[in-house]
């Protein structure tokens, strides 16, 4: 409870500029442990801005990605010169895309985040792997209070985070989430659960074709 007084989630809360940090642009409405505001700004500055993706690293067999090589490659080509926006990738071996197709895209592949604006991931990331006064967008899975991730959000908190919860991002006009499953996560839970029905059977003693079935 003394975590969740402390933490405020915005569900409007938006992401459209750089790093509240610095002299860099800002942008609208981040909450982190403070609870501050942070306001657009004009600035002459012209350092880059620096953008991160994880390493999943939650679950073993995580594959996915928040941003595709294509997406960088949008990124990087539709900026207003080649030197303005940076992105860095934490080297995988089991992305689903490889760090070769990253570079082929334009992006700086580096365990080191830290001089990342803005980091990106899916899943919540380690404890050990948080980098004080950064900002990061995934889903930490402690909006309703889950006890196993509330050690990672104090951990957040008294690093001075700011985190936006893609659970938290809701439409201004339906209230519905921004970020969600969609119709291909639910065709793959319904397989997935073929295999594991297979082997819950299996350890009660009758053997089923559904073993043979293959994940998603």
């Amino acid at each position: 409870h003394g975590i969740r007084k402390k933490y405020h989630f915005h569900p409007k809360a938006t992401a459209t500029g750089a790093s509240p940090h610095g002299s860099r642009p800002t942008a609208v409405v981040v909450v982190n442990s403070q609870n501050r505001r942070f306001q657009s700004t004009q600035t002459t500055d012209k350092k880059p801005f620096t953008l991160g993706i994880l390493r999943e690293t939650y679950n073993k067999w995580e594959r996915r990605a928040p941003l595709t090589p294509s997406h960088v490659t949008t990124l990087l080509s539709s900026s207003d010169a080649p030197s303005s926006v940076h992105v860095r990738v934490q080297p995988s071996p089991r992305r689903i895309f490889t760090d070769d197709e990253y570079r082929a895209a334009g992006a700086i592949i580096t365990p080191d985040l830290s001089p990342a604006d803005v980091v990106l991931g899916v899943k919540q990331i380690r404890i050990p792997d948080v980098i004080p006064q950064s900002t990061v967008l995934f889903f930490s899975h402690v909006v309703k209070g889950q006890p196993e991730n509330m050690p990672l959000l104090q951990c957040l908190l008294d690093n001075d985070v700011t985190l936006f919860d893609y659970e938290c991002m809701t439409d201004a006009t339906t209230k519905k989430r921004s970020v969600a499953f969609g119709k291909y996560a639910g065709i793959a839970g319904a397989i997935d659960i073929l295999p594991a029905l297979g082997r819950r059977l299996l350890a009660r003693g009758y053997s089923t074709p559904f073993l043979n079935c293959p994940p998603a």
